[in-house]
C-alpha cells in the first residue's frame, strides 16, 4: 500500500536572533510535509543546499533576512523571514 505525499511546507527556527559578530546562528528545520530537498539563504550571499539542519555565521553586522525553501516530489514550499537576524559590531 502506498500513501499519497503532500507537498511540503516550510518553516524554521532559529537560535540565537541577534548578537555581536561573528554570530554563529542554529537553523532548525520545522517543515512538514516530509521534504526531501533543502536550500536555507542566510541573506548574506551564502546559501547551504540538501542540509536538514544548518549553522551559519553571520561576519558582518547588519539585519538579514532568512529563506528556506524545501522540495519534496509533489511540490515545492518556500519561507521568508524578513531580518530575522541581527548582527551588532
Amino acid at each position: 500500500m502506498s500513501r499519497t505525499q503532500k507537498p511540503p511546507v516550510a518553516d524554521f527556527f532559529a537560535s540565537p536572533t541577534s548578537g555581536t559578530a561573528p554570530l554563529k546562528v542554529l537553523f532548525t528545520d520545522n517543515s512538514t510535509g516530509e521534504p526531501t530537498f533543502w536550500i536555507w539563504d542566510f541573506g548574506d550571499g551564502i546559501n547551504s543546499k540538501h542540509a536538514l539542519n544548518a549553522t551559519h555565521t553571520f561576519t558582518e553586522p547588519g539585519k538579514y533576512n532568512v529563506n528556506l525553501i524545501v522540495t519534496n516530489e509533489n511540490g515545492s514550499s518556500t519561507k521568508i523571514i524578513p531580518e530575522h537576524i541581527t548582527v551588532f559590531k
